[in-house]
């Protein structure tokens, strides 16, 4: 049997009863068919796909292209069930959760009730808010470790947000092997209130830095992000690079893209990158996103740009009127 470094399975969205199954099985067959997937090996089971190779960036193309043919047919890659996989996954993975329930193990007695004996009883906690700066190193380790999966890495995520930890510690490890928590991230960035302008700034930077470095993002991913920046990156030195660039990796990911343009930030090209989708006559999500991008632009102005695109179709005229009754 071939030896392989790693492997990711895909599944798409909506599920179906088992009759739609065997439809979609057949319809699939299109993305296997492309030509241009560089996977040594592509195994597909009705909607589950999975891409082996010895190569990581082979994988990580191949998911990218599936990612783009099933969204030119309206399918959307699942991003809770899309995982890595490694060697000896299952004995790592096991002996990770027992380090986890060992950290979060408390004792609350002393003893079980009526059972004669004076050993401590011991219950398993889902948060504990007093880890000690080793515990709390431990956990960043085993974010770092090759086996652990999706539910390991929330879990770890939802103890260390309970803490002021530095998240620059363990962020770039999330962006990086962990794009189906970028939802979860975000949730957790506000867990503490408000960040600091010094928090912002170091976010911005990790931020940038894991955008351009990669040049495949997952759509899911970059929609998080976008929503990460406009929450708590506006005013930072890198707000605007982030948003041009999340902008650019988008190419293909109508969703992403439209979340970015619906952001009402006016500046860095933003408001150029709006006016092409509405003086372009066409009635798409990026022209409607771009419509309610420019929100917060003076009315004169505001209104002028959304009258000719209001024009494109009745319900370019229905979001037009709606922004322009925004004051």
């Amino acid at each position: 049997m071939r030896e392989i470094n790693s492997g990711r399975s895909v599944d798409f969205l909506p599920h179906g009863s088992y009759p739609s199954k065997m439809i979609g099985s057949e319809f699939l067959k299109f993305t296997e068919q492309h030509g241009q997937l560089k996977s040594s090996v592509v195994l597909r089971f009705m909607d589950d796909y999975h891409l082996f190779d010895d190569s990581e960036d082979n994988i990580k193309v191949d998911f990218v292209v599936i990612q783009k043919l099933l969204g030119a047919k309206g399918l959307n890659v699942n991003p809770m069930k899309t995982r890595k996989s490694v060697n000896d996954v299952e004995i790592r993975a096991s002996e990770i959760r027992q380090e986890l329930s060992e950290i979060v193990a408390v004792e609350v007695g002393g003893g079980f009730f009526g059972s004669g004996h004076d050993e401590p009883e011991y219950e398993e906690i889902e948060i504990v808010r007093d880890l000690s700066p080793e515990q709390i190193m431990l956990l960043l380790d085993l974010l770092k470790e090759n086996a652990i999966d999706d539910h390991d890495a929330e879990f770890i995520l939802n103890v260390l947000r309970m803490h002021s930890t530095n998240f620059s510690e363990y962020i770039p490890i999330l962006l990086e092997r962990f794009s189906s928590l970028s939802k979860s991230m975000y949730s957790s960035l506000g867990y503490h209130g408000d960040l600091s302008s010094d928090d912002k700034n170091q976010l911005s930077q990790v931020v940038d830095d894991f955008l351009n470095k990669n040049v495949y993002v997952s759509e899911f991913q970059l929609f998080w992000l976008a929503t990460i920046a406009e929450e708590y990156l506006s005013g930072t030195r890198l707000y605007g690079s982030i948003l041009n660039r999340i902008y650019t990796l988008s190419g293909n990911s109508i969703i992403s893209r439209a979340k970015v343009l619906e952001i009402p930030e006016q500046n860095y090209g933003m408001k150029e990158l709006r006016d092409e989708h509405l003086k372009n006559g066409s009635s798409t999500w990026l022209s409607w996103a771009s419509a309610f991008g420019t929100r917060t632009l003076k009315k004169v102005e505001r209104n002028y740009g959304l009258d000719y695109f209001s024009k494109c179709s009745p319900l370019n005229g229905l979001i037009a009127g709606c922004v322009k009754d925004i004051d």
